[in-house]
């Protein structure tokens, strides 16, 4: 990959990632270790067929079964896991269960480094000098759980890290809480998104453009955490079609 030799902003969201650089105008909007989440559904199969054993070898170990009310139906919830209980009996089936699934997991994880080492090159082909939003990885766990868990933002983050540092360029955060790239605006207005709210529509300055790129778009502009609001409205109308064109 040619590494790019100006700035690029990363926005980081749980399932998504968008790139943006002004000095080389480029972008691009991609999906945290998409394949991964095919793979996923393979390990569901095992997983069940452990669960069905050690329920079956170890009935000391769980609650009963309840019956539950769900949409106007009655559905039966497996009872849950008992503290302090061991399930120490394994027949050489389960043992063997054990066996695939921790070498699927292997297997997953090997893939999702693979491919955020792939990803990082790809972005750091737009520059080498990467700025981010300081975000809370924990904070994105907390709301969205297992999506984090399978697309590993924070692995990612650190890959581009190191790269960026090798290939003789850096990467610097800045505040979230000064900047809020996801409300503002190049006039300079501000307004709360909700997470469902996908694009950024200004009704002061007629502003039309998705959010995350829009936001990386921003970022290029921010110093000492600071966004320098005229230098965006400045390159606006260039960079609006090629953020459009990153979108199709």
């Amino acid at each position: 990959h040619r590494i790019g030799q100006g700035k690029v902003c990363i926005d980081i969201g749980p399932q998504t990632i968008a790139s943006v650089s002004v000095h080389t105008k480029k972008a691009r909007l991609d999906l945290f270790a998409a394949q991964v989440e095919v793979k996923k559904k393979g390990i569901k199969v095992i997983q069940r067929k452990v669960n069905r054993e050690l329920r079956a070898l170890n009935p000391e170990a769980f609650k009963k079964d309840r019956w539950v009310k769900k949409d106007k139906r009655w559905v039966r919830k497996q009872g849950e896991v008992k503290k302090g209980v061991k399930m120490d009996v394994r027949s050489n089936n389960l043992k063997t269960n054990f066996e695939k699934l921790a070498d699927k997991q292997r297997n997953i994880a090997k893939h999702r480094k693979d491919l955020h080492g792939q990803l990082a090159n790809e972005v750091l082909t737009l520059g080498k000098y990467v700025v981010t939003e300081n975000i809370s990885i924990k904070g994105f766990q907390k709301l969205y759980g297992r999506s984090i868990g399978d697309r590993a933002p924070g692995m990612f983050l650190e890959i581009l890290n190191r790269k960026a540092v090798n290939a003789g360029g850096s990467m610097e955060k800045f505040s979230t809480r000064t900047t809020k790239l996801s409300q503002a605006c190049q006039c300079g207005s501000f307004k709360k998104k909700t997470l469902t709210e996908r694009w950024h529509t200004c009704e002061c300055c007629g502003t039309n453009a998705q959010r995350d790129l829009y936001s990386a778009f921003l970022g290029n502009f921010v110093e000492n955490n600071v966004l320098i609001a005229p230098q965006a409205q400045a390159a606006w109308e260039e960079m609006d079609v090629i953020l459009r064109s990153a979108m199709s």
